[in-house]
């Protein structure tokens, strides 16, 4: 599925990095893929970034998603595919919402299924960074756009459009040149505390992928062992919390399984949560993708 970039470690970092050279990437894109159509253009994408790291790649795709969009519309869509984390899905939805309005939330969602059979919900993820573009980045705007979410059919709580939402309201990374951290307050369950009910197993989830920027500069451990006692106190949400935890130890760890485990028991000196976390670290090390989310709703 999502979201998120290796996705997540990647998720946190890709925009702010992208913009350093975005103008140049964008530009490169929009004329090649003017010049040879979106499909070979994006052909040529996956010969230009072969042997770069997972994370340029998924900048690329970025890139090259919001100018397929802005060349081909919609129907260009069908040129993106979950290679590179999903990148191309992520910044076309994000743009064709910010372009169309939230009326094209069904004919976009629509186009996901058609276009990602095997896995909407990573597309669907895409939508969920435009909706909260589109609509802003309050508190209400939030309940707002998980509601937009929540109206589409088959959304997933976790892994779909609510996943994107959360994304984008934490990291507002469709905000080119604006794109910033959500600062840490007092309160480090916010907004999930605050949200209707049906909407925290998301939030609590995709927490972790916050605290972890909203801690920098500390690093490592010391972040792990700081969201694991956050966690230990989410109450009926602990469960998603060190599942949320266990899907940021997999890129933070550089997809290393050791090294995974390590920080999932720096997280929690209680093995039931070290399990938890472990179980999803793993399950996203070996698909470098949204894959491991699948069946996390079933659960809630």
């Amino acid at each position: 599925m999502v979201v998120v970039v290796g996705a997540l470690a990647v998720l946190l970092n890709h925009r702010q990095t992208l913009l350093a050279d975005a103008a140049g990437a964008e530009a490169h894109w929009h004329d090649r893929i003017a010049a040879v159509g979106g499909e070979a253009a994006y052909q040529e994408l996956g010969r230009a970034t072969a042997g770069e790291t997972q994370q340029t790649k998924h900048e690329q795709a970025h890139a090259f998603g919001g100018e397929l969009f802005t060349l081909e519309g919609v129907a260009g869509l069908s040129v993106c595919d979950s290679s590179f984390d999903y990148g191309c899905y992520h910044e076309f939805l994000g743009r064709a919402i910010a372009a169309m309005g939230l009326s094209a939330l069904p004919l976009l969602d629509q186009a996901c299924f058609s276009a990602l059979a095997n896995s909407p919900l990573s597309c669907q993820h895409g939508l969920g960074h435009g909706i909260v573009a589109s609509l802003g980045y309050t508190s209400g705007a939030l309940q707002d756009a998980l509601a937009a979410c929540h109206s589409l059919p088959d959304n997933d709580p976790i892994a779909g459009c609510d996943g994107g939402v959360f994304m984008e309201y934490n990291f507002a990374t469709m905000l080119v040149g604006q794109a910033r951290t959500r600062p840490l307050g007092a309160d480090p369950f916010a907004p999930c505390s605050t949200l209707a009910v049906g909407y925290r197993a998301g939030c609590y989830f995709w927490q972790p992928q916050w605290w972890i920027a909203a801690l920098q500069p500390d690093t490592g451990s010391n972040i792990f062992a700081k969201m694991g006692e956050w966690c230990a106190q989410s109450g009926t949400y602990r469960t998603e919390c060190f599942e949320g935890i266990g899907y940021m130890a997999a890129p933070e760890s550089g997809y290393v399984e050791a090294k995974a485990a390590a920080l999932c028991a720096s997280a929690s000196a209680e093995r039931p949560a070290q399990d938890i976390c472990i179980r999803v670290a793993g399950g996203f090390i070996h698909h470098q993708g949204f894959a491991p989310l699948q069946g996390i709703e079933s659960r809630l």
